[in-house]
């Protein structure tokens, strides 16, 4: 009787922490939505691990009821698309669902609103793909060098809008993760730094892919073959420094020095050090640098 009592209260605590996020999205002008309605999804995936599908259920269905009185098309369709992930994810952890497949389970459905959104109901939800593809177009068209710029200013939105669902897909999984444990809720626990792995074949692409881009930078290649080589580049870029900053915190976080954490982060970002610690990334996929680190 207490735990159905108590059942109960969290319930309705739940709608009303719904229903004050409805009512600031509004009176912001629905700038939450925009930000971080993927937050929406966390009391969720808390309720209905805690208390099974059923209960999240009918949570779900009062939430929705509530956001048709006080809430816009728009809003109502963030808010299904949030409680979906979160009854999804939350199920998926009281059935004891592989991390990897929680974190894949919320990249698909981020991906799947992002698709919605931007394509299928763009003009409902304010998107307008063809006046931001002119904008990029023309801020491409005016660096010289670049050929191709339309190819070139169509994948630069794709991989905003894929990277944007990924990382808000990654957000969810990671800070439920952290919210369940610190609620004492048994979950699987998440890999550690030194357990993951890039293959060598990573370590290949990076490295004869900065050697292209250095080749392309000293004119040795036309316009056209430089243009592909730099969008190849950027992706090695990416994977490099996420090897090598992934060899920093390791290190960081062996030897507890909080603060090369932060400055490991910075450094990313600064040009010609973000290169070294891309040849770091490229010498830990080749060694297994950071296994050996988190070993000692």
């Amino acid at each position: 009787m207490v735990s159905k009592t108590k059942q109960i209260s969290e319930g309705a605590m739940m709608i009303a922490m719904i229903g004050i996020f409805l009512l600031i999205n509004r009176q912001t002008a629905n700038f939450l939505e925009d930000a971080i309605s993927w937050l929406i999804s966390l009391p969720m995936i808390v309720y209905c691990t805690k208390y099974g599908l059923k209960a999240s259920l009918i949570v779900c269905v009062s939430c929705l009821l509530l956001s048709f009185m006080i809430a816009a098309p728009t809003t109502i369709f963030y808010l299904f698309s949030a409680l979906i992930v979160g009854v999804m994810y939350g199920y998926g952890v009281s059935k004891k669902w592989k991390n990897a497949h929680l974190l894949i389970l919320c990249i698909i459905m981020q991906l799947i609103t992002m698709l919605i959104t931007v394509l299928v109901l763009s003009e409902i939800f304010g998107y307008n793909i063809l006046s931001e593809f002119r904008e990029l177009l023309k801020i491409v068209q005016s660096v010289e060098t670049i050929e191709n710029s339309k190819t070139i200013t169509g994948l630069f939105l794709l991989i905003i809008y894929i990277g944007t669902s990924i990382l808000q897909g990654i957000l969810i999984h990671v800070v439920a993760h952290i919210l369940l444990k610190r609620l004492h809720v048994d979950v699987l626990p998440l890999k550690q730094l030194q357990e993951v792995v890039f293959p060598k074949w990573m370590a290949y692409f990076v490295g004869i892919s900065w050697l292209l881009y250095m080749l392309s930078s000293l004119g040795m290649f036309d316009k056209t073959i430089s243009s592909y080589v730099f969008m190849v580049y950027a992706i090695a870029f990416i994977i490099g420094v996420s090897s090598g900053l992934i060899t920093l915190l390791t290190y960081a976080m062996k030897e507890q020095k909080r603060s090369l954490i932060f400055i490991s982060m910075v450094l990313c970002f600064v040009p010609g050090i973000n290169n070294l610690i891309l040849w770091l990334g490229i010498y830990d996929m080749f060694t297994g640098f950071h296994q050996k680190i988190g070993s000692r």
